[in-house]
């Protein structure tokens, strides 16, 4: 047996480090569906929307949004990052948006944030489209969150357009082939 561990100090408990709880509250996967429109303009079209809801999320307004889709990183605070990616030879642009709990539908909770990702990927005449929204927070914080859908979605819906690929609708995809396992 070793020796024992040195004395606490009376009236002094120990501080235990817990880890914060992350997830999801939203992910969609879905294509754009404006038919009128040719892919690199459907691209443009979507950078400009979701460029435009996270200009919202900021204190100032983002400068420079008609030069798209330039990469940039910008952290507004400690608690605040919008990052985008374009990679011109795969035609794929992407973005990372960091916030903390603004308390726009509930009551915020403070070390709450939520992180909303997403890539456009032109592939094979159209646009495709991947989202998710993660909520992270203290351990001890409400689970008042159930559903958080950007709302660069529903911009997105009216105008281009979107079609589901995959519904996320609570029920069990049946897959008739294992192509269709690349969908998912």
């Amino acid at each position: 047996m070793g020796a024992p561990g040195p004395a606490r100090p009376k009236g002094h408990s120990p501080i235990r480090l817990s880890r914060a709880v992350t997830f999801p509250t939203y992910q969609l996967r879905a294509t754009l569906h404006a038919p009128g429109l040719a892919p690199d303009r459907q691209m443009e079209a979507a950078v400009r929307v979701v460029l435009g809801w996270a200009s919202d999320k900021l204190p100032n307004p983002l400068a420079g949004i008609e030069e798209l889709p330039n990469p940039f990183r910008l952290e507004v605070d400690a608690g605040t990052v919008l990052e985008t990616v374009w990679r011109a030879e795969a035609r794929v642009w992407s973005f990372r948006l960091v916030h903390p709990d603004t308390g726009d539908v509930r009551t915020a909770v403070p070390g709450r944030t939520f992180t909303t990702h997403g890539t456009f990927l032109e592939r094979g005449g159209a646009v495709e489209a991947a989202v998710q929204t993660l909520c992270t927070q203290p351990p001890a914080a409400p689970r008042d969150v159930d559903v958080v859908r950007p709302a660069f979605i529903r911009s997105l819906a009216a105008e281009p357009g979107l079609k589901d690929v995959v519904p996320v609708d609570g029920k069990p995809v049946v897959l008739a082939k294992e192509a269709q396992l690349a969908d998912l």
